[in-house]
């Protein structure tokens, strides 16, 4: 199907043709411009999206091919090219992750370069690494070692496993790996580490390589916790500095605000507070000078709270209908149920009055 096939007679002589003269395929912006004359913009947009929809429009056919070419279904409708879909931003770690954690998001962007084999590697080699005792570049080393972890399971790699001690020189170091691969395994069967540990057979020749394991999750718990009681005390104050904004936007000071804050918090009654808070000329931003009370000289403050009141009201009103409709209709469902119990206990039976 052309373009020109989507023309009635009328439209295409709008767009050059006569009935006599030979048809001649428009172009589209012959189309465009015949039924945008005729029918204006909004109905030429709602016509053409109709038919598309109905019948896409078709590439128009080729040249014929030479003498010796071979063609393959010139007519055959060309399917529309799905709009691409933009690429996810992928943020760096370090961009997403709190300035504490900026170290060990380092060790994240590095190893995200790594293939699965590449990370399993260093995963091992590290693990190793970070058991060697006495080492100065342990906490560097177990922190690397949490990374490659941390990927590893968001990749679905194998957790870290028992190794053979025989294939490794240092024997301290391997057992202590080895214990830890003990321990992982445990608190991903039971969620906890002193289960874990009570799940072990813990002999003496492992007990002190199970205790700086108790004793890297206990330093671990007081910095996570640490960490979670600064994050929670920065929302908090960006919380407060929000709320104090918008009081500000209805005239309110700050610092009155926070006074009368403080007041409720040591228990003093929030209607006093509130009443007072209202009633005081200086907890509020000046408004400018207006000795006749004309509205239009009202502060933006002020026309902000005579706005929020104004739908205070509304809403209160609006509370109101709803409350005494729910008694309404409670005191209906009450007489209906009083009336079925008199009913099925009236003299009579069997629809026989009694005189």
């Amino acid at each position: 199907m052309t373009v020109r096939d989507w023309l009635t007679l009328d439209e295409r002589r709008s767009a050059g043709e006569s009935e006599t003269s030979a048809p001649r395929a428009a172009s589209r912006a012959d189309v465009v411009l015949a039924l945008q004359r005729r029918y204006g913009n909004r109905r030429v947009a709602r016509d053409l999206s109709a038919r598309v929809r109905r019948q896409p429009i078709t590439k128009q056919a080729p040249a014929p091919p030479s003498t010796g070419e071979q063609t393959t279904s010139p007519n055959k409708p060309i399917a529309p090219k799905a709009p691409a879909k933009p690429e996810a931003v992928h943020l760096s770690w370090v961009e997403q992750t709190t300035v504490p954690n900026k170290p060990i998001a380092t060790e994240l962007d590095a190893l995200e370069t790594f293939s699965n084999d590449e990370l399993l590697r260093k995963r091992d080699e590290l693990a190793l690494k970070a058991s060697v005792r006495l080492d100065d570049k342990h906490a560097q080393y177990e922190r690397s070692l949490e990374a490659a972890e941390f990927l590893a399971s968001r990749r679905g790699i194998a957790p870290l496993k028992y190794a053979d001690p025989y294939h490794f020189s240092d024997q301290h170091a391997i057992k202590r790996r080895n214990v830890r691969a003990v321990l992982e395994q445990g608190v991903r069967e039971t969620g906890s580490l002193k289960k874990s540990i009570a799940g072990m057979h813990v002999t003496n020749d492992v007990r002190d390589d199970v205790e700086f394991f108790e004793k890297e999750a206990a330093a671990f718990g007081v910095e996570f916790t640490n960490q979670a009681r600064d994050i929670a005390r920065k929302m908090l104050a960006q919380s407060i500095d929000q709320i104090l904004g918008t009081l500000e936007r209805y005239g309110l000071r700050r610092e009155s605000a926070i006074y009368s804050a403080n007041q409720i918090i040591h228990k003093r009654d929030v209607d006093d507070v509130v009443k007072e808070l209202v009633n005081f000329s200086g907890a509020w931003e000046k408004e400018p000078d207006n000795p006749t009370g004309d509205k239009s000289k009202y502060g933006r403050a002020r026309k902000w709270r005579i706005s929020l009141g104004q739908h205070a009201r509304s809403l209160k009103k609006k509370q109101e209908i709803v409350h005494d409709r729910r008694k309404a209709v409670a005191a209906t469902s009450r007489r209906r149920g009083t009336a079925t119990r008199t009913s099925s206990t009236s003299p009579g039976t069997n629809g026989i009055v009694h005189g």
